[in-house]
């Protein structure tokens, strides 16, 4: 691949404080070729002007302006409108090295069962100058389906920005738009299993910023998605897969209902995952012992039961 066009896609809702600093992190990339989608998601501050005044400075950025719909219908709508050979996501909020696009080129044209292109990060608050260490460490050995499924939200967590994929990677496929928070997860999952060959960068190329408004901030908004998630995933999975994430999720509801009553008050209202199969609301807490203890048949009496 000669001179390949790097489409960044830019979904941002509120982020007028936050979204000069990090187009300006596109605007300087050491390689070029790139085009930038801006998925304005009904904002209601002055993100739309300030988008459009980046298009205004280099033609390359380009803005949609839609209804408020969530994160993830912003990202579908980029997806759709991007032209390039690899994608780049990127949030409103968040910031990428000088040199992401041209290392992760460098790397995905040195193989050509490259598809997936992962760089470690690295977290920060107001600037870069308060850069702190990532809240996992991304391990390579990681990078498959089984991991992906058993230990996300456990032992670690991709930031998207740490991701560079070949458009093709992504042809099929569509973030759900009914989760606010996890979203990401599905698109990992759905490379990871696809992707002839995924590479990784042992340098932080990737900065997540820390602020108060972010949405793993809000503890209930995040939890709900946690049930969500992996409802949903449950249903996609053959039985060997469905044996992991109820395992998991058992082992989530134990280990945090002693030190969250709020967690556990919260997973009850919601019907989650662990009750909603067969009536268990009537059992409450000590059910879940009861399933753990009983693992394998726990799991056997959910095959056949659909999760809403």
């Amino acid at each position: 691949m000669i001179n390949p066009l790097v489409s960044v896609i830019v979904p941002c809702y509120n982020q007028a404080e936050f979204l000069p600093e990090t187009l300006e992190s596109v605007l300087n990339q050491s390689w070029q070729n790139w085009e930038c989608i801006i998925v304005n998601d009904g904002s209601q501050d002055n993100t739309a002007l300030i988008a459009d005044d980046w298009c205004k400075r280099d033609r390359r950025f380009r803005l949609i302006n839609q209804d408020n719909q969530g994160v993830s219908a912003a990202r579908n709508t980029g997806i759709l409108s991007s032209k390039g050979d690899f994608i780049q996501f990127l949030d409103g909020d968040d910031i990428i090295s000088n040199d992401k696009f041209k290392l992760s080129l460098d790397l995905a044209n040195s193989d050509e069962e490259c598809i997936l292109v992962i760089s470690d990060f690295k977290m920060f608050t107001n600037s870069l100058k308060n850069e702190s260490e990532p809240y996992c460490k991304l391990i390579p050995s990681d990078f498959n389906y089984e991991s992906f499924l058993k230990k996300w939200d456990i032992d670690f967590t991709i930031p998207i920005h740490c991701g560079f994929f070949k458009s093709k990677l992504l042809q099929g496929f569509e973030f759900n738009e009914n989760l606010q928070g996890r979203e990401d997860w599905f698109l990992w999952l759905y490379v990871i299993k696809n992707a002839t060959k995924c590479l990784y960068i042992d340098e932080p190329l990737a900065f997540y910023r820390r602020h108060n408004s972010g949405a793993t901030k809000n503890f209930q908004l995040m939890h709900e998605n946690f049930i969500k998630a992996n409802r949903y995933i449950y249903n996609t999975l053959d039985d060997e897969g469905k044996q992991i994430i109820f395992s998991k999720v058992l082992d989530v509801y134990e280990k945090e209902s002693f030190k969250n009553v709020q967690l556990l008050r919260m997973g009850l209202d919601s019907k989650d995952f662990i009750e909603i199969e067969r009536g268990r609301i009537a059992w409450g807490f000590i059910g879940s012992f009861i399933f753990r203890l009983l693992r394998k048949t726990g799991h056997q009496l959910l095959k056949g039961n659909k999760i809403n």
